[in-house]
Order: C-alpha cells, then structure tokens, then sequence
C-alpha cells in the first residue's frame, strides 16, 4: 500500500513539474550573468582544478594551440561567465579522475570477475566521455544563444556603419554597448587585429572557433565584403533580412511540437498517477483477499 501511495506522489509530481517548471528561461538581450562562487566553495574548485591540473600534466600532454581549439575556447567562457579557471590540462585531469573513479566503482559491484572487469570497463569509458559531454552541451547552449541574439547583433552594426565606422570601429563599438555571449569572440578578434595579425587571420580564427552556423555565414560574408571593400550596410540588411526569417520559420516549428509536447506529462505520469489513485485500493484489496 506504501508503494502504490509514493509512486503515486512520484508520479505527480514529476509530471506537475515537467508541465509547468522546465519551460527554459527566456533569455535577456545583451545581459550575461557572470555567477561568483561563495568563498569556501570557490576555495575547493580552485583546490580540485590544481589537483585536476597536476595529474593531467603528469599523464598526458594537453592540447596547447588555445587559439584553435574548440574545446579551449568553452573553457575560457566558463572561465569569463561562470569564474571556473579550467586549464586544458585540468580538464584531462577530471577526465583521468571520473573515468578511474567508475572503473573502481565497476569493480566493487560486479558479483564475479567477468562482471566486475565488464563493468569496470564500462564506467571507465563513460567516466572519461563525461566531461566531453558536459562541454559540448555547453558548447551548444553557446550556439544557440548566439543563433538568438543574432538579429540584435547586425541592428546594432548597422547603426554604427550608418554613422560611418568601418567593420573595425563597429566591432569595438558593439563591444562597449552590448554584453552578450558573442562579445567574448569578438574581444578576440579585436585583439587579434591589434597585436598585428591581420585581418584576415582575425576573420578566419574568428569563423573557425564559433560553432553558429548563421554567425559563420554573417563573419564570411564580412570578410569578403571588408576585402574588396564593398558597402557592409547593405550586406548588413540582407543578412538582417534572412536571419529573421529563419528565426520566424524555427519559432513556428517549434510552436507545432509545444502540443506534442505537453502531452507526454499528462500521458505517462499525470494519468498514470490517478489510474493509481483509483485502482490502487482495489487492486490492494484484491490482492489481500487472493493471499489471505
């Protein structure tokens, strides 16, 4: 009877919870919230990063071109929103750590040795994806926030061409009046331009370490338009143009799956929790009646 009560309330609540409290937060333009950690918790990340930094120093060689790694790149936005100072090597660190952490854990709850080697092989090889896992899903809220606030983005250059400032001046511009995810690339490719690598490498490390597929376009197109010297306000309310309307397209196919969607709480919890509320006395007494 316990049982059939706390599946119930199980139930329930996970389908009031899907119904009404996991709808993603709206995001707002041009704010990102740089989360500080408490004092003594920030204390143990920074003691489990240098801990984390020490082994993957010592068992393995760390990817070293930061400019060119997209792994690095997630990590430096961590770094600069969340305060989390991760090192390529740390990150391998946490890896070697999780993945030796499972294989131990594998071990201990095989009933055999063919068991415990099998599940110990298993969690190493899940324990090591993990952290990958973690930062490509990062990787993708980063995108898509991007994808988001992209129109915005051109608004903003096409204000600060039409007074006359070339791609540069409106990149440093948009940087002083915007704080968005994209700020953090574009810093780079402003410092990039100023330690003397020419614009072209400014451009194309630019279009290599960003993953938005719309953002790319926009920076290629920039590029060619920036080098032949063509007219970027132009080009600019194309793009605006487009990226609009593909936002408008993606916002009414989504729309279509929201009905779908809410279903499936309803379907596989909700209901099921009052078809035990119903039933579960009566199975209960039925039940007590066969075994009595």
């Amino acid at each position: 009877m316990y049982f059939i009560v706390i599946c119930y309330y199980v139930l329930l609540v996970a389908g009031l919870y899907f119904i009404f409290l996991s709808s993603p937060p709206v995001a707002e333009a041009g704010h990102i919230k740089k989360n500080r950690s408490p004092g003594i918790l920030k204390t143990i990340v920074n003691l489990l990063n240098n801990i984390a930094h020490r082994i993957g120093t010592v068992l393995g060689k760390a990817d070293r071109e930061k400019g060119r790694s997209a792994k690095n790149r997630i990590l430096e936005i961590l770094e600069y929103e969340k305060d989390l100072f991760i090192t390529a090597e740390a990150f391998f660190g946490y890896k070697s750590i999780l993945a030796f952490l499972l294989i131990i854990g594998g071990g201990y709850i095989g009933s055999s040795l063919f068991y415990s080697v099998l599940f110990g092989v298993v969690g190493g090889i899940i324990g090591y994806f993990i952290p990958d896992m973690i930062v490509n899903r990062f990787a993708a809220k980063v995108s898509k926030d991007i994808d988001n606030e992209l129109s915005y983005i051109i608004d903003l250059l096409r204000i600060s061409t039409l007074s006359g400032q070339n791609i540069y001046n409106s990149f440093s511009i948009f940087i002083e009046k915007y704080n968005g995810r994209i700020c953090y690339d574009l810093r780079n490719f402003i410092r990039d331009i100023n330690m003397g690598a020419g614009k072209d490498y400014a451009y194309r490390s630019l279009i290599e370490r960003n993953k938005s597929k719309q953002f790319r376009e926009l920076m290629s197109v920039l590029m060619e338009a920036d080098k032949y010297g063509s007219p970027i306000n132009g080009i600019l309310v194309q793009r605006s143009r487009q990226v609009n309307f593909e936002n408008w397209d993606n916002a009414e196919r989504k729309a279509k799956k929201i009905g779908l969607l809410s279903l499936l709480p309803l379907i596989f919890l909700i209901l099921p929790a009052f078809m035990l509320l119903v039933g579960g006395p009566l199975i209960y007494s039925l039940a007590s009646g066969v075994f009595s």
